[in-house]
């Protein structure tokens, strides 16, 4: 595969927002090489921190929308979108939250209550190592810029610092609201941030800018299929 990153071609990038559950099915080879990309490499991540927490497919598919990058037909790098509301008590105890005092909570929604959930930032172990495009810094910049195309307020990141997620995090504007929190144990360290309208960057690097730009002009949004109960119609309950 090394090989063939040598050799990237940038017309074969494209940038495909899948819904978490039930895509259209003329685009399930995408979904489920979403889900395998996200699947091999967290789970792999949870045998090296020892979670013993079995990683099940909810995660996945409790998403608002799946935010990826695929090179060909083959997904290389994702990114999940949530969409909540803080008008709703559910939404800030949501176990996402679990990290996040009062305090954090009440600067994330400073500026609106509708708040896009950012997590698991994902590669392709054999897309991480390309000297021609960062995968890390192109999946982040297609979240911040969907982030934008949106009325919500802020977006979260929980940013690895093992993993540099925090340094790559500030390159796009990302404020960090708490920092060094022991997440899965006491040597992973993460840093709470938001992404506020007004502190978005298009990072640093040239070559991302560029494509990216270039592939949020021709982004595919899979629509989720409406199911058969969400179809039934309201019936008036009797009194």
């Amino acid at each position: 595969m090394s090989n063939v990153i040598d050799m990237i071609q940038y017309n074969h990038f494209k940038f495909v927002v899948l819904p978490g559950s039930d895509p259209d099915p003329q685009y399930m080879h995408h979904y489920q090489s979403a889900y395998e990309c996200w699947l091999k490499v967290w789970s792999k991540a949870y045998k090296e921190f020892e979670i013993t927490k079995q990683l099940l497919s909810d995660s996945f598919t409790r998403q608002t929308e799946i935010n990826c990058v695929f090179y060909g037909s083959q997904c290389v790098a994702l990114l999940f979108l949530k969409w909540t509301d803080f008008n709703s008590a559910a939404s800030k105890n949501d176990s996402y939250f679990k990290l996040w005092n009062e305090e954090e909570l009440k600067l994330l929604s400073k500026d609106g209550s509708k708040i896009l959930v950012c997590s698991y930032t994902t590669v392709a172990e054999e897309w991480r190592k390309s000297s021609r495009i960062s995968m890390k810094d192109l999946i982040v910049y297609f979240s911040t810029q969907r982030f934008m195309q949106s009325t919500a307020s802020a977006m979260t990141a929980v940013t690895r610092k093992t993993r540099g997620i925090h340094k790559l995090t500030e390159r796009f504007g990302a404020k960090i609201l708490k920092e060094n929190i022991p997440n899965f144990n006491s040597e992973d360290l993460v840093d709470l941030c938001a992404f506020y309208r007004d502190s978005v960057t298009e990072g640093t690097d040239q070559t991302v800018k560029e494509l990216g730009r270039t592939l949020m002009k021709n982004i595919t949004v899979v629509p989720r299929v409406v199911t058969e109960l969400e179809m039934c119609p309201a019936k008036k309950i009797a009194a």
